[in-house]
């Protein structure tokens, strides 16, 4: 928790715990950024997981392939 320990160091003065709203507010944002980074990885996972299920055939299913068919 980087954003805890910032919070910590620079405004929290003597005190050792941060309080509910600031942990709440870091894991919000640590959970938003790693949704962020995330999520196109899982986009396209699904869309090649649903083209193989539609089509009934074996597709090569390589991040490299998926990345030169359009997908990126």
């Amino acid at each position: 928790m980087r954003s805890k320990n910032y919070w910590l160091e620079n405004s929290a003065g003597d005190s050792v715990d941060p309080g509910i709203v600031v942990l709440l507010g870091c894991s919000t944002l640590a959970h938003t950024c790693g949704q962020i980074a995330s999520f196109p990885l899982n986009l396209i996972r699904t869309r090649i997981q649903a083209q193989a299920y539609s089509t009934g055939r074996k597709r090569n299913n390589s991040f490299y392939h998926s990345a030169h068919s359009g997908y990126i």
